[in-house]
């Protein structure tokens, strides 16, 4: 059965394994992207790197604010891998709460957590991100590539304001769109990669950086620091050069599964972000 409007759970119930199984993780069961940075010397290394980054931010804040445990809250938490790799680095320190709307994600990292050094201090709750339920004061919370999948962004930045603690911050690494890639003067083939992105990934919250930093104010969040990661990334893949080469022939069969959408979105994000109409960057805000 074709399923014309896939919703975000059902994107990773159907997909999660997959990407597992036939991604770059290195057996990390990170899904995320790699970024190729200076100490990044292997594919292991580079698929974690978003996860170092975000460790640094639990390292500021725990300097900043030492009475703990520091409460760390991922925000779309995929299968645990950015927890499991907090809960390594920083052990009974930390309290780690996962959220992701995904039964089979969910399911997923609570029998990992099992075999997973620092798994102990992590949990995994099935739910949206947009209806958060009640949690401690959260020190530092994070989403990394899951921000762009919110139907309502500035409903997530509201939620998200609500349960930092004073002082504590937000962590985007995501895929924003640059000022050329919100310009609708561009190329037909162009306009085509980023309808495939917003399709292809459900990116349903694909804005620019001055309009995420504008909806965080309203919900009383002050920018901190934004990073350019795009630089880092490896744009000509093997994989991308084949998905293009199946586009030419098979393009609007692609885009009736689940699965083969996914590769197409996949494949359109890289073009948008080699033609500069994104950028993976790393936003920071506090409350």
């Amino acid at each position: 059965m074709i399923d014309d409007k896939p919703n975000v759970p059902q994107f990773y119930d159907n997909n999660t394994r997959r990407f597992l199984r036939l991604g770059q993780n290195q057996q990390t069961r990170n899904i995320h992207q790699p970024l190729w940075a200076d100490d990044a010397k292997t594919l292991k290394e580079a698929v974690s790197w978003s996860n170092k980054l975000v460790l640094n931010e639990c390292r500021h804040v725990e300097a900043s604010s030492p009475e703990g445990p520091l409460q760390v809250l991922d925000l779309g938490c995929g299968v645990g891998s950015s927890l499991f790799y907090l809960g390594e680095a920083l052990r009974d320190r930390a309290s780690l709460t996962g959220i992701s709307n995904s039964p089979v994600q969910v399911e997923l990292a609570q029998e990992f957590q099992k075999s997973e050094v620092g798994g102990e201090h992590c949990r995994f709750l099935l739910g949206d991100f947009l209806n958060l339920p009640t949690l401690p004061p959260i020190k530092l919370a994070y989403a990394i590539e899951a921000f762009l999948h919110a139907q309502d962004a500035a409903r997530f930045f509201d939620e998200v304001a609500k349960t930092l603690a004073a002082g504590g911050r937000l962590v985007l690494i995501d895929d924003f769109l640059t000022e050329r890639g919100e310009s609708s003067d561009l190329p037909r083939q162009q306009l085509e990669w980023l309808a495939d992105f917003r399709s292809g990934w459900l990116a349903g919250s694909l804005i620019g950086e001055h309009k995420a930093r504008e909806l965080a104010a309203n919900s009383g969040l002050r920018f901190v620091a934004s990073e350019n990661l795009t630089p880092l990334m490896r744009l000509e893949r093997p994989r991308d050069r084949i998905i293009g080469l199946l586009r030419t022939v098979a393009a609007p069969q692609m885009r009736r599964s689940t699965y083969f959408r996914a590769l197409n979105g996949g494949y359109a994000k890289q073009q948008c972000l080699k033609h500069g109409l994104v950028e993976y960057r790393r936003i920071v805000f506090e409350a």
